[in-house]
């Protein structure tokens, strides 16, 4: 019960930011023409995100939200 409230109280509102800045990310990088890797991989995340927000998945928040942090740290340095 109490990871329950912790899932709800803490992990999905950090997916929900991470999730639209992801989507954000999404729509630039298929404006911009922008077909690598650092598409797929946001795509990738967005459906950890998106799938651990419906089914409260602690797994796929934290795993979602942490591998979108990493391709973001590595398209802001390259």
């Amino acid at each position: 019960m109490k990871e329950a409230k912790i899932i709800q109280q803490t992990w999905i509102p950090v997916a929900l930011i991470a999730g639209n800045i992801a989507l954000s990310h999404f729509i630039y990088l298929l404006a911009k023409g922008d077909y690598n890797y650092h598409l797929w991989a946001t795509v990738i995340c967005i459906i950890a995100i998106t799938t651990g927000i419906l089914r409260a998945n602690k797994y796929l928040l934290i795993g979602g939200t942490g591998f979108y942090s990493i391709v973001l740290l590595v398209a802001i340095c390259l």
